[in-house]
């Protein structure tokens, strides 16, 4: 099964795939020198992918919510052609129309059994 902590949807680009693997943990005592250049460089970096990330998720999220906001008029709107108003509720108008196939129903059977008739 896989690990949905580390899933990702399809096609969604990875904002680390260009980052150095993460360095063995780091000693918890005062950084010095070039190593402390070095964590605090990795450190922008890491932060710097994060926030070009935040920016593409936030207009991806700003473009889908026009999408949606497009979809919603486009179905709240006019209906496009002819509406039609039923006077009969909804289960009035299903027995009618159930009557209406039976006596179809009717028809064809006694129509087909008037052909078997007259073939024999």
């Amino acid at each position: 099964m896989p690990d949905p902590e580390n899933a990702r949807a399809p096609q969604q680009p990875d904002m680390f795939a260009d980052r150095e693997p993460d360095p063995a943990p780091v000693d918890p005592r005062p950084l010095s020198g070039a190593r402390g250049t070095r964590a605090l460089e990795r450190l922008r970096d890491r932060i710097l992918l994060a926030s070009r990330e935040l920016k593409r998720l936030r207009e991806e999220n700003a473009a889908l919510q026009q999408q949606v906001e497009e979809l919603r008029s486009r179905t709240l709107g006019p209906a496009e052609g002819t509406s039609i108003v039923f006077t009969e509720t909804p289960a009035a108008l299903r027995a009618k129309v159930d009557t209406f196939i039976d006596a179809i129903d009717q028809y064809l059977e006694r129509a087909s059994s008037g052909e078997r008739e007259a073939a024999s």
